[in-house]
């Protein structure tokens, strides 16, 4: 009893040493439950129960106890588990929650989008409306041109206005067709978020299906096989 005692003392200053242990993330899998043991074997005292998914930081794994690992919980106390019930591996469900944050990102940024393009057609309509105003005072100052123009009288003063009225009537087209460009870009950025948003979400959702699937067949057939 002294001497294990004493390997266990001398282990655990071993690892402790500058240089020695090779920490690392592990996660607990298969089970609902695992026990965290004060030593490597299951008639140690049991200090903690970690569920499935749990984060657990590796602080050594010793030659003579290949089944156990001696670990860090997240509440800092170290003890011993079995290595075969954890894994290197981030868990899918961890993923998941990554994954269902990013297209939670993804909607947001697309619903910011779908507002910048409803705003934009807002002020297309509006330059729309301008325009064809702006078209009609034109016309109208073409009529008076040519009539005056005939008459001889007050030529230079409304060459002066329709060529004012001419460049208006430009720079407004040029406003419309460039709003019309960034309407046609935001919604097609729209769409393209929104479809890779959801193909993600569904395609996480089938893997997580498939992976539950198979890791109750594997219970079932360990279940069958005891």
């Amino acid at each position: 009893m002294l001497t294990r005692t004493f390997f266990y003392i001398f282990f655990i200053f071993l690892m402790s040493a500058p240089g020695v242990a090779h920490s690392k993330s592990v996660y607990v899998v298969d089970q609902l439950q695992i026990t965290m043991r004060t030593g490597p074997s299951a008639e140690n005292k049991i200090i903690d129960m970690l569920p499935s998914d749990t984060r657990v930081q590796v602080i050594a794994q010793p030659e003579k106890s290949e089944d156990w690992l001696y670990v860090q919980n997240e509440g800092g106390v170290n003890g011993w588990i079995l290595k075969r019930f954890v894994t290197d591996e981030t868990p899918k469900s961890i993923r998941l929650q990554r994954l269902q944050k990013e297209n939670k990102k993804l909607r947001e940024s697309s619903k910011k989008a779908r507002e910048k393009a409803a705003m934009i057609e807002q002020q297309y309509k509006e330059l729309r409306n301008t325009f064809t105003n702006q078209e009609k005072d034109l016309n109208t100052v073409r009529k008076e041109y040519d009539q005056l123009f005939s008459e001889a009288g007050h030529v230079i003063e409304i060459k002066e206005k329709f060529n004012t009225s001419e460049k208006n009537l430009q720079n407004t087209q040029k406003q419309i067709q460039q709003l019309e460009q960034e309407n046609e870009d935001l919604r097609n950025s729209t769409r393209l978020r929104w479809f890779l948003s959801v193909s993600v979400v569904l395609f996480f959702a089938w893997l997580i299906g498939f992976a539950t699937g198979r890791l109750q067949k594997r219970r079932r057939s360990q279940s069958l096989s005891l």
